[in-house]
């Protein structure tokens, strides 16, 4: 572990590919990957079974971000299998990692600030309804 810790600090770490082998941080990242991949399809079951109206758009993005960023970093793996300068370093595996997770924490700002009070605000609203059709806010 302290090794690994010594090479992040590395430029070679970053910038270069090891032509002579891979490491198991790069099928780590392919592991990843294909777990945002199976995660967004869960969530892709789990709104086509329906979920609570508020709940629908912002479940979206958060499987668009699962999606994306799982198919991406199994890109990142095939350009490193395939020794592609750039786009195969750990850098660029870094840079999409870290932009996944600003791009998810985005996602799900909705879920831990506003989900609940608009939920029983439609609870409360869809209650009125029931009892008294007429009623129009």
């Amino acid at each position: 572990m302290k090794e690994f810790i010594q090479k992040l600090g590395s430029y070679s770490f970053w910038f270069d590919i090891d032509r002579g082998m891979y490491h198991k941080i790069d099928f780590a990242i392919l592991c990843f990957g294909a777990l945002l991949l199976l995660a967004a399809i869960a969530v892709h079951i789990a709104l086509l079974r329906g979920v609570h109206s508020k709940a629908t758009n912002p479940l979206k993005r958060v499987r668009s971000v699962l999606f994306w960023i799982g198919i991406i970093e199994v890109v990142w793996f095939a350009f490193r299998w395939q020794f592609i300068p750039f786009f195969g370093t750990h850098f660029v595996a870094g840079v999409v990692l870290i932009v996944g997770a600003i791009w998810y924490g985005y996602a799900m700002k909705y879920f831990v600030k506003q989900y609940r009070t608009d939920k029983t605000a439609l609870e409360k609203e869809q209650q009125k309804l029931k009892y008294m059709p007429d009623y129009k806010p």
